[in-house]
């Protein structure tokens, strides 16, 4: 008798749906790759359309910034703690799209953008909770398609929470106090 653990239990019954017709799988790729980039664009249209452009350039340059930090954290730790793909480690499993590194654990995408969706949500609730629904239908393309296991994705988010919530208190601590002084 097999042992399954919910880990592979979650994306043996993803990568089966995904691969179940080739609309599943291009809506598994669509999310997976292209999603992503196609949020990080509607940022720059947010900007665009913005009343006050500077403002939100800066708050959007921020939570970028807050992004990239997460990313670098979650690529050092790939580089230490290099866990094998889904594919490659378990049996029956097929990768439908081919990611950019070897290593799974945490995702680098779902870093980079749970950590921008967070950073926008400290300061634009609304907009960040679209991100993290979009990032959040990333990440289950991401399992789906054979490339990440479900603690991938979530230690990439909890990652990403924790460096915008990081970052998040240090602007705060650096920046608030000079605009409370400059007021008065």
């Amino acid at each position: 008798m097999e042992t399954f653990y919910p880990n592979e239990i979650i994306i043996t019954f993803l990568n089966h749906w995904a691969n179940y017709s080739l609309y599943t799988s291009n809506f598994v790729v669509f999310c997976g790759v292209y999603l992503g980039w196609i949020l990080v664009a509607f940022l720059f249209y947010y900007i665009y359309q913005s009343h006050k452009r500077w403002k939100t350039f800066r708050f959007i340059l921020i939570a970028l910034f807050s992004a990239l930090m997460s990313l670098f954290v979650a690529d050092l730790i790939k580089t230490f703690y290099p866990i094998s793909r889904p594919s490659a480690s378990l049996k029956g499993i097929i990768q439908i799209f081919i990611p950019g590194d070897r290593a799974s654990f945490p995702s680098s995408h779902m870093a980079f953008l749970g950590g921008l969706a967070f950073a926008l949500m400290w300061r634009k609730r609304k907009l960040g909770l679209w991100f993290l629904a979009a990032v959040v239908l990333i990440g289950l393309a991401r399992i789906a398609a054979g490339i990440h296991y479900p603690l991938d994705i979530l230690v990439g988010l909890l990652l990403g929470f924790i460096v915008s919530l990081v970052f998040r208190r240090f602007i705060k601590l650096k920046y608030g106090h000079r605009q409370a002084s400059s007021k008065g």
